[in-house]
């Protein structure tokens, strides 16, 4: 029997999905079927593989990525797809009752425009997933609040201090604020949350929970163009050491909370933090225990930059930490020249006779 599951057409602007190498999506999507057609829960990982003609080995490696990456929920060894209940409903043509409670439905959305309370629609978001989408966010915030690491706690702290603050100026009573874990879950930069959350606490002034903003900052956070209006927040280096053990221990996964990674432009981790825990600033690889820190201006700098041009390629990126109280810029190579060149005057070697030959 065929069985459909629902994607969300804004599941391409999930922060999780986007971290996910086209194999690691492909499995997502592979393994949501798997689920989907066993009632929204993984079978034993052997029946997995059989019907996947996959080791098992192998499909046990993309269980345990996809938990670590927040899509797959480990329940006492039952591998399911994060929130799969929530976004799985079932399907109107099992419920006889929908059309009634649709059509209520509408009508009470259609007099709560007019100002209208219709008290027999009230049941209607109890049963159907057309439940408002603040109370569903509020649930996934305290579902997901225990994932915030130690740098999204802080961010959070600097939010909720904001917008408390915004709330003493005018004299009100500050809102829920849980659903501010759920927006810096889903990756969304604390500038755009503040920047759309508070023109509307300054004229909402009944406000209960600041899920009523959620529509405002998700806009807000689609428009790739929009500059967030608040700094990150501090970090000292303890924080960044924290989240660089993480950052190695859980197979390369970084914070989500504390910006671009380890190689990409923008990081913000200190490069000497970095280099502590043998990770190279500038590629965001590991640094193994023969590495070599190239200094500019030496004659093995001058080999790799004479190789790189003979290449047409990209010279390497160079970066600035600190050796024996000294200031150098540099980069990190597993070798001290390239293939070819001579170690002492970083010169190009003549070939061999018999590679000329």
């Amino acid at each position: 029997m065929t069985h459909w599951w629902r994607a969300e057409d804004t599941s391409i602007d999930h922060p999780k999905l986007l971290k996910l190498s086209d194999a690691m999506f492909r499995a997502w999507y592979t393994l949501n079927c798997v689920a989907s057609a066993n009632d929204g829960a993984l079978p034993p990982t052997e029946d997995v593989a059989i019907r996947l003609r996959m080791k098992p080995v192998k499909v046990a490696e993309w269980i345990t990525k996809l938990v670590a990456a927040g899509l797959y929920d480990n329940d006492n060894g039952i591998f399911k797809p994060h929130n799969w209940s929530k976004r799985q409903y079932k399907s109107d043509k099992t419920d006889p009752t929908n059309a009634e409670r649709q059509k209520r439905y509408r009508n009470r959305h259609r007099n709560d425009s007019n100002g209208v309370t219709d008290s027999e629609s009230n049941d209607v978001t109890d049963k159907r997933p057309e439940q408002s989408r603040a109370e569903t966010d509020s649930e996934q915030s305290r579902a997901d609040a225990r994932a915030l690491d130690e740098i999204g706690l802080k961010n959070e702290a600097v939010l909720v201090a904001s917008f408390t603050a915004v709330c003493a100026s005018l004299g009100r009573k500050p809102p829920d604020m849980r659903q501010i874990a759920t927006w810096l879950l889903d990756g969304i930069a604390i500038g755009t949350i503040q920047a759309a959350v508070t023109p509307i606490l300054k004229r909402k002034a009944d406000m209960a929970s600041l899920a009523y903003c959620d529509s405002a900052v998700r806009e807000g956070h689609a428009k790739a163009g929009v500059a967030p209006s608040l700094e990150p927040v501090p970090l000292t280096d303890d924080d960044w050491r924290a989240t660089v053990r993480r950052f190695k221990a859980n197979g390369s996964l970084w914070s989500r909370h504390a910006g671009p990674e380890p190689g990409m432009i923008g990081c913000r981790c200190p490069v000497h933090v970095l280099v502590e825990a043998n990770i190279d600033p500038a590629t965001g690889h590991d640094i193994g225990s023969g590495w070599h820190f190239v200094v500019e201006g030496t004659v093995e700098m001058a080999a790799f930059l004479h190789e790189a041009q003979s290449r047409k390629a990209r010279p390497p990126k160079l970066i600035e930490i600190e050796q024996d109280g000294v200031a150098k810029r540099g980069f990190f190579s597993p070798i001290a020249v390239p293939n070819g060149y001579d170690e002492a005057t970083g010169e190009k070697l003549a070939p061999r006779s018999e590679d000329a030959a």
